[in-house]
């Protein structure tokens, strides 16, 4: 069986163990994630596009990896051309190599070359007619890992959409993008990169491919960490899941409603509290004189406050001022009797006081 044969087997046997795996053992884990999403729709086409995705690359990691003659051949580094030529030529039907397979044959006469053919792959000596120099082949060789991170942040996008339950982790997604991008641009640019003159020697890492693998395997396994593994964001508390019968909420959204529940519980308590206490400081004496005492303080602060010249000078250059210095009332005592009035209309405490009867109106 010839190489390519063996990689079209193995990916057809890599595919059906994740179809299998996809639809029959995944969906039962117990730490898969299952969340709901709004619409439901949204999940189970999500799931078919990260399916999609992992086959694409699988795809690309079994059967369009990284062209590399030496790893092919398996020849060192420091062979000469002439002898590359001679076995390529023994292997093929052909009595000559094809115009990009000679392109690279007359390039790896350089040293400079070969270290440019491990930094930056075999397509870019085989394609790029007009390089000649590092700057032109990192210029040529950028566009397609870039391209491919953009890609790949756009699938992010996609699995974090809003009502995914997942818009929270976006950022680490596009994060880890982001931090892999750099690691590989700056890796690939810096690395030190020896070739071996004695034949015997095994070769060194081939860094483009080596660097390819590893990003074909971060597009592998971060939209699958995103979309089953990371924990789905709080569904919002509103008035209709918490007046929703038992039983017909997500089982994740169940926790998220006791708390929600003692949080009112606690704010009626207090809320009784403190209309039982006003009540109580009226009926006793002591503690009304003290009250009245202590808001006629209050309020002669508040008049010390508001007839200061300064005060107001300063409100008024800051937009905020409580008049216009002319006798009309200013944007700040608009702002509050216009407050007070709609806590008046909102507050309804019995059916005898509606919003209909008029409403107080405040000295502030």
């Amino acid at each position: 069986m010839t190489e390519a044969g063996a990689s079209l087997v193995v990916f057809l046997v890599t595919s059906s163990i994740t179809l299998l795996s996809w639809f029959l053992f995944f969906p039962k884990l117990p730490f898969v994630n299952r969340s709901t999403t709004n619409p439901p729709i949204l999940r189970k086409g999500i799931s078919v596009l990260v399916l999609a995705h992992t086959l694409f690359i699988l795809y690309r990691i079994i059967i369009l990896p990284p062209p590399n003659i030496f790893t092919r051949l398996r020849l060192p580094l420091g062979i000469p051309a002439d002898s590359i030529r001679s076995l390529l030529l023994q292997v093929s039907d052909d009595t000559e190599l094809p115009r990009p397979i000679e392109n690279v044959l007359k390039r790896l006469g350089s040293f400079e070359m070969r270290t440019l053919y491990i930094r930056f792959g075999h397509d870019a000596l085989a394609t790029c007619e007009y390089c000649s120099v590092y700057t032109d082949f990192a210029l040529y060789a950028l566009p397609g890992p870039l391209l491919a991170y953009l890609r790949e942040a756009t699938l992010v996008g996609f699995i974090t959409v809003k009502g995914s339950r997942l818009e929270h982790h976006r950022t680490f997604g596009i994060g880890a993008l982001v931090a892999a991008g750099a690691a590989e641009c700056y890796w690939i640019s810096s690395v030190a990169i020896t070739i071996p003159r004695d034949t015997q020697i095994p070769n060194g890492i081939m860094w483009h491919d080596t660097l390819t693998l590893l990003r074909h395997l971060l597009f592998l396994f971060l939209p699958l960490i995103i979309h089953f593994f990371l924990g789905p964001s709080p569904i919002p508390i509103t008035q209709t899941t918490l007046l929703a019968p038992p039983g017909t909420l997500p089982p994740e959204q169940t926790p998220e409603i006791p708390p929600a529940i003692r949080t009112l519980q606690s704010m009626i308590t207090k809320l009784q509290l403190l209309r039982l206490s006003r009540g109580a400081i009226q009926r006793q004496p002591e503690l009304r004189t003290a009250a009245g005492e202590y808001w006629a303080a209050e309020r002669d602060e508040g008049e010390w406050v508001r007839t200061d010249e300064a005060v107001q000078k300063t409100a008024r250059d800051m937009k905020m001022g409580y008049d216009k210095g002319n006798g009309e009332v200013g944007p700040l005592r608009e702002n509050a009797r216009a407050a007070v009035s709609n806590l008046f209309r909102g507050f309804v405490p019995s059916p005898f006081w509606s919003s209909s009867q008029p409403i107080p109106q405040s000295d502030t």
